[in-house]
């Protein structure tokens, strides 16, 4: 019997978030998700521009599937402490942080994976941040100044 080989197709983001800052998070009632950054996006085909923009994500599944880790310290080995939380929970009780500095995402079929470094208000430390999340609608970015 012949096995059958299927490549998964190549996901192509049009913008990277690679060190994007984001500087806030709104989620509306309907599950639709708003990301904004306070350094823009940048464009996945040469030159590589960094342009304002912004990310929505529709019908994020928030009842479940939306964990927010947080670990307590980055650049040290050995034991660490944290906290796990679904992202509502993590917008109230973290929303009015400084920064998200974006480190990696990852995507599949409706989901993504970004993990990066949480700077909040008047902290001296950082943390490591992490966001798992599925979604049933769409990922648009939208380049400030566009229609969505």
């Amino acid at each position: 019997m012949r096995s059958k080989k299927t490549p998964r197709p190549r996901l192509e983001p049009p913008y990277s978030l690679h060190d994007s800052l984001i500087s806030a998070f709104e989620l509306d009632a309907d599950g639709t998700l708003t990301v904004r950054f306070s350094n823009g996006v940048t464009r996945a085909s040469a030159p590589y521009p960094t342009v304002p923009g912004h990310v929505v994500i529709e019908d994020v599944e928030t009842s479940m599937f939306c964990p927010v880790y947080l670990l307590e310290s980055i650049g040290h080995g050995g034991a660490f402490e944290g906290e796990t939380m679904l992202l509502p929970e993590f917008l109230d009780k973290y929303g009015d942080f400084e920064s998200i500095q974006i480190g990696s995402e990852y995507y599949g079929r409706n989901s993504l994976h970004w993990d990066g470094v949480l700077k909040l208000r008047g902290a001296e430390t950082l943390r490591v941040w992490t966001l798992d999340l599925y979604y049933e609608g769409e990922l648009i970015y939208v380049e400030d100044g566009e229609e969505e």
